[in-house]
């Protein structure tokens, strides 16, 4: 972490030394998409088991303050904003005979998030094209699968990521970016069971559309 604040560190003085410097605010929409995945849960006290799972797409809405450095081939953008999200888990089925529950039961880890992005990369006209890591610090979090038994859940302060990123200059201070982030941790990083990882074997990805208006 200390590493890598270190090099955009070093990033940012090189491009403010012979680039553009812009400070603007940031607004985005987005989709986030986990991949389905269910796991069985067994416990021995009391003795159970519980067949939960994973997956499906739900909306995310940004807003926040945007740093852009450039000159005519590169760019330099860090980001941040203020999102919430939802990762939603179904019991299906539960105790020994494997139950089916219909409907299934929902438990939710709502959480409140800042997140900051990193963003570097190519110039071409009105069009740019970067990359770069994206954490996301949570600051508050709502959930209820921990009132379970056996299952607890840990504090997790935050997320890593990864973004790519396609721009276009609409007009002399308008931005709009279409951006793809890929998140490292899985589904349920933040929880154990029995003490044992909860981790689902998916992770969740979102594709995002913002607008930026810089102000100089």
């Amino acid at each position: 972490m200390k590493k890598s604040t270190f090099i955009l560190a070093i990033l940012c003085l090189s491009f403010s030394a012979y680039s553009q410097f812009s400070i603007g605010i940031k607004g985005g929409i987005g989709a986030a998409f986990t991949p389905t995945d269910t796991k069985e849960f067994v416990s021995l006290s009391p003795t159970n088991i519980d067949l939960i799972s994973v997956g499906g797409s739900a909306l995310r809405q940004s807003i926040g303050l945007s740093v852009l450095n450039e000159n005519e081939k590169v760019f330099f953008m860090v980001d941040g904003v203020f999102t919430q999200s939802t990762e939603t888990f179904q019991l299906i089925s539960t105790g020994l005979g494997r139950s089916i529950l219909d409907p299934s039961l929902e438990y939710q880890n709502n959480t409140s998030n800042i997140r900051l992005i990193a963003t570097a990369g190519a110039k071409y006209k009105d069009f740019r094209v970067g990359f770069g890591p994206e954490i996301s610090f949570v600051v508050d979090q709502q959930e209820d699968l921990s009132e379970r038994a056996n299952f607890e859940v840990d504090e997790r302060n935050y997320l890593g990521g990864f973004n790519l990123l396609v721009g276009y200059k609409l007009l002399d201070r308008l931005q709009l970016d279409l951006k793809y982030v890929k998140y490292f941790d899985s589904v349920g990083a933040g929880y154990s069971f029995e003490n044992i990882p909860l981790d689902f074997d998916s992770s969740t990805s979102l594709v995002e559309l913002t607008l930026g208006y810089y102000f100089n």
